[in-house]
């Protein structure tokens, strides 16, 4: 298994960053790390809902949102020919605002190879979507 965690500190409600973190179409305006976020069929986002994803350097896939709560955070997963991905997105109440804790677990013989061998792009696209949304959050950007 390969495991990636970012963690900010983001001096914003819980109900401001939850409107950034739950805009999944607006993804691209505040992170580099994607090309283009769409809900498929246009529905609302929720469990269950597809999510597509294409990122620069990696192929396009579609995510599941396995759990969504309001305010605190979500849950998608995506699975393709041995890789299963579940990428966490959380905001949890902090003196300072909110911490905001991002984390994607890879696993599957190709999950764990492309995990060590990814790492550095897998590191830095997670520190792009923190600091991006911590930064839309707090009304920098």
């Amino acid at each position: 298994m390969a495991d990636f965690t970012a963690d900010r500190i983001i001096n914003a409600s819980s109900d401001a960053i939850w409107q950034v973190l739950a805009d999944l179409a607006r993804w691209p305006a505040w992170t580099a790390s994607m090309d283009k976020v769409e809900v498929v069929g246009g529905s609302a986002p929720g469990v269950g809902a597809r999510v597509f994803i294409a990122q620069p350097k990696l192929p396009p896939n579609t995510w599941t949102i396995t759990e969504w709560k309001p305010g605190a955070g979500f849950t998608w997963e995506m699975t393709t020919p041995g890789v299963r991905c579940v990428a966490m997105h959380e905001v949890v109440p902090h003196p300072n605002g909110c911490r905001l804790i991002l984390r994607l677990d890879m696993t599957g013989w190709l999950g764990n190879l492309l995990g060590r061998f990814g790492a550095s792009l897998t590191e830095r696209y997670m520190a792009m979507e923190a600091d991006g949304l911590k930064a839309r959050a707090e009304g920098t950007r």
